[in-house]
């Protein structure tokens, strides 16, 4: 199968680590569409915009508005994310599809909620620190400079794209991405746009942090919604998901271990083994 252009789930796998890949998104018109329009309006998330008209508030065939439908429209929504700007119309739309498929993961790892939200806010230093740590090709760069919400990376052979920090809500934990890339999946190569939402809250005095991540995909027809949803497919999804956490734990423990032989490396420039340090340093 090659390249159905399906959700992106090498997008998740990137945000999840702290990193990303490329490819940008076309702006869509403020409201456009059936999809945006009718999520808006049926989900109750704003009066409707003049572009949608009856018809286009009118419903997506087969798309029940009930609350777990609605569920990340009114959480962004309620953040602050507009559906008239050109980021939030493309959210919307991509929310509003009639095909939906959600990837969600579970667990515990051994690191604090403050060593992990300093990889996330320090995306290439991350991607480099997997590398080295993991032996696994990762790569990351921001493209918006100090603002640091929007990133290209990926991991050699398995995913590429670019995706943006849309919304960071600190009580509770979450942060949530957006974006549009390519990912290989065991016997699938995928290209598409997908939502990831990240939760996360300290446990174990905060030596630990528990996590949720979803994945908001959207399939574009019923063929390949019924493979996105196989049971084997489901399997590797989520299991890249914790593959990507389990990397970062580990570099992790690998740098408390032996931290003067990691930073004594030719590999590291000054500044970056000045953010290990501050690293290192966090509880």
């Amino acid at each position: 199968m090659r390249r159905p252009p399906v959700a992106l789930l090498g997008l998740a796998l990137a945000s999840a680590s702290g990193v990303a890949a490329q490819a940008v998104v076309p702006a869509v018109a403020p409201g456009a569409g059936i999809e945006a329009c009718s999520l808006l309006v049926r989900c109750g998330l704003s009066a409707p915009p003049p572009a949608c008209t009856g018809p286009l508030s009118s419903g997506v065939p087969g798309v029940v508005y009930d609350d777990e439908r609605c569920a990340e429209g009114r959480r962004l929504f309620a953040q602050g994310l507009s559906p008239v700007d050109p980021l939030g119309s493309r959210v919307y739309r991509m929310l509003g599809r009639r095909y939906r498929v959600v990837y969600s993961v579970v667990g515990e790892a051994p690191i604090s909620q403050p060593r992990f939200l300093y990889l996330l806010d320090e995306l290439p230093l991350a991607a480099k620190l997997l590398s080295r740590l993991q032996a696994k090709d990762y790569s990351a760069e921001y493209l918006d400079g100090p603002a640091r919400r929007r990133f290209r990376g990926g991991r050699k052979g398995v995913l590429t794209g670019e995706a943006e920090l849309i919304a960071r809500d600190p009580e509770p934990g979450r942060l949530t991405y957006f974006g549009l890339g390519t990912s290989q999946v065991g016997f699938w190569s995928l290209r598409g746009l997908a939502l990831l939402e990240l939760e996360f809250a300290p446990v174990d005095a905060g030596r630990r942090l528990a996590y949720r991540i979803s994945v908001v995909a959207s399939p574009v027809n019923a063929f390949y919604d019924m493979v996105m949803r196989l049971g084997v497919f489901k399997g590797l999804v989520e299991g890249r998901l914790r593959e990507v956490i389990g990397d970062i734990t580990q570099a992790m423990a690998k740098l408390e271990g032996s931290p003067p032989s990691v930073l004594s490396s030719p590999d590291w420039t000054g500044e970056e083994k000045a953010k290990l340090t501050a690293l290192l340093r966090l509880p």
